[in-house]
């Protein structure tokens, strides 16, 4: 565990150049995967954006520092639907961000409209049912398997939209498979490393409605134990107070 991941996980809450994130109640702290999401998606003019997932507020947060989006932020659990209320009440976009309690699915039955222009979701990764409780409800993915996630999103998102995730290494070939099944095809991908000396950890996808030749880089998080690259500290720069 690198330096960054054991302070984003061990704080009972974090702050960041211009928001704080209080994460006592969520099951899912923030984490390197969430930053890195919300710091790597560029909402390039959105007017409308969706969180998937939200969680803490993490991500809707950090998008809304670098739009002028209205951000919508849905999440399953009642104990994180509350604290990313009180996340956005304490941030300078309160005005911006609407937090619901609902399920993915029952948002789709309620808002079936091409809404969105962006839409951005750190997905639950785990299969298993090994986990259980409330940790197990934001990381097990039989809650959103990836083949409803890619479908919803199919369904809310704009004709010129980009959806954005990020998805583990070994999902990230059956992730674009069932994006192209649905009309998503990826602009943009960026393979996440620990070093130079270990595998691919993640896949940063960016989905549009458009068939191209993705554009496709490497970004590698430290030359050496707790040693942050230049790519790395250029891309989170405007969040931590570390760089």
């Amino acid at each position: 565990m690198d330096l960054l991941t054991y302070i984003l996980t061990k704080s009972r809450s974090f702050q960041f150049k211009q928001f704080s994130i209080h994460q006592e109640q969520s099951a899912m702290k923030v984490g390197t995967d969430g930053v890195l999401l919300g710091a790597w998606t560029m909402p390039e003019g959105a007017q409308n954006i969706l969180d998937i997932g939200c969680g803490t507020g993490l991500i809707s947060l950090m998008l809304a520092q670098k739009s002028k989006a209205k951000i919508t932020a849905i999440e399953i659990d009642p104990k994180a639907t509350e604290e990313a209320k009180l996340n956005v009440k304490e941030s300078p976009w309160q005005n911006r961000i609407k937090v619901i309690h609902q399920s993915f699915q029952k948002y789709i039955d309620s808002n079936s409209e091409k809404a969105f222009d962006s839409i951005v979701c750190n997905p639950p990764f785990y299969r298993s049912n090994q986990a259980k409780g409330q940790r197990s409800l934001a990381r097990e993915n039989e809650h959103l398997p990836f083949a409803e996630l890619i479908q919803g999103t199919a369904k809310l998102l704009s004709d010129n939209g980009k959806f954005c995730v990020i998805v583990p290494a070994t999902e990230g070939e059956e992730f674009l498979r069932f994006s192209k099944m649905h009309g998503l095809y990826a602009s943009r991908i960026t393979f996440i490393c620990g070093n130079k000396n270990t595998a691919v950890k993640r896949h940063l996808i960016q989905l549009e409605r458009r068939e191209n030749i993705p554009k496709v880089n490497t970004i590698i998080i430290e030359t050496s134990r707790n040693n942050y690259t230049p790519e790395y500290q250029n891309l989170l720069k405007d969040y931590l107070l570390i760089f």
